[in-house]
């Protein structure tokens, strides 16, 4: 059993002046634990012992219950103020403990969200790269596996904004002529940022493009949406550059099917009108002319001519078919009018929106070669009211 020994002042007990305060405060009286039967005696000596604490040195047995009392109901208050105190720590301390585990949910949150960033940037990059790797500096022709490789990774509603727009439709033509060209391609970068929301991500990629016709280098920033590319502008670096082989490779590759297509024609074989105006139709824009010096041939011309001499045993082969900038090219072909008649067709042509729209003869020597072909499709028609000729 423990005892509690006192050592009070008589200052601390009648609550007169101040110096212990001291040693009294904030805590009240010290208090020393002895062992069982201590020196603390009987009652009657512990009230001497008490009464020579007292002003006078003289106090009472009702004094010294009094003070005791006292004592006990300080030491009541203090062990309950540490009660609410160890209380009010565990409320504290459990509320830090839910604001903790709060935080780490957060953090586990934000987390969770760049992890899937991170797998999306990851997917989309090596599927970027993977659909890059068909040019590899080969002549190929566009396949149902590039297709699919090119769907990966560009959305069905894509638009590219600087300039005039680009459609998904018009970038894959520009890329299927790009790879029948035998571009090579290198990446220099794609980095993806994901936005706020997590419904869309930025994107930035940069990448070289190399040809025959071309040299240079793309920088988009890119909008992504199902981590594919749903919209895309071009930086300022190499914007105009950009913005001339993107219209070279629409144009140009464009029509040179389409002659390529119309030449096709010429095989011997009758084929259909509706063919032939179709084929005609894509090729020749409806305000196309046909200038050899001063005279005009307009596209109507062209067309009958065209079908009368598909009629008979005629043969064109394209000899040249290359742009010479952004909206022009040089065409040449060689047409056989059955066995003892042929000419040479050489000519500068102007391209508009894919389509012929404007040709001449590529310098004298082609104008007079013109000009004698003319006089033999009229012998080989067997009519002088024949067009004269037809590019």
């Amino acid at each position: 059993m423990l005892h509690a020994s006192f050592e009070t002042s008589p200052l601390w007990v009648f609550g007169h002046g101040s110096a212990a305060s001291s040693d009294l405060l904030p805590f009240g009286p010290r208090v020393s634990w002895v062992s069982s039967v201590s020196c603390l005696g009987d009652r009657s000596s512990t009230a001497r012992s008490a009464s020579q604490l007292t002003p006078s040195g003289v106090l009472g047995s009702n004094n010294f219950h009094l003070g005791f009392h006292c004592c006990l109901f300080m030491l009541l208050s203090q062990f309950l103020a540490s009660a609410t105190h160890s209380r009010s720590f565990r409320t504290l301390r459990r509320q830090g403990l839910h604001n903790s585990n709060e935080n780490e949910s957060i953090k586990l949150l934000s987390t969770a969200n760049t992890l899937q960033s991170a797998i999306a940037m990851s997917n989309f990059e090596q599927r970027f790269s993977f659909y890059f790797s068909f040019f590899d500096g080969q002549p190929t022709a566009w396949s149902s596996e590039i297709e699919e490789a090119y769907d990966a990774i560009i959305h069905e509603s894509y638009l590219q904004t600087d300039g005039e727009q680009l459609t998904k439709a018009q970038l894959r033509l520009i890329h299927a002529n790009a790879l029948e060209e035998g571009t090579i391609s290198q990446i220099i970068h794609v980095k993806v940022e994901p936005r706020q929301n997590d419904e869309e991500s930025c994107a930035n990629v940069k990448f070289r493009l190399k040809s025959s016709l071309f040299d240079l280098t793309v920088h988009w920033n890119v909008i992504l949406k199902d981590e594919k590319m749903f919209r895309a502008k071009s930086t300022a670096e190499g914007v105009d550059e950009l913005l001339a082989t993107r219209k070279l490779m629409l144009n140009f590759y464009q029509v040179e099917k389409r002659l390529i297509k119309r030449a096709g024609l010429y095989d011997g074989n009758k084929s259909s009108t509706r063919e032939i105006a179709r084929i005609f139709d894509d090729t020749y824009h409806d305000d196309f002319v046909f200038c050899i010096g001063d005279r005009k041939i307009r596209k109507e011309e062209i067309v009958a001519t065209a079908k009368l001499l598909m009629a008979k045993p005629t043969k064109a082969t394209v000899q040249i078919c290359q742009p010479t900038d952004n909206t022009h090219a040089e065409f040449k072909a060689r047409v056989q009018l059955g066995d003892d008649l042929s000419f040479q067709e050489h000519l500068i042509v102007t391209i508009e929106g894919g389509k012929l729209i404007y040709a001449e003869p590529y310098d004298t020597d082609a104008r007079n070669e013109l000009n004698r072909a003319t006089l033999q499709i009229n012998q080989y028609l067997g009519s002088a009211k024949m067009s004269e000729v037809f590019p």
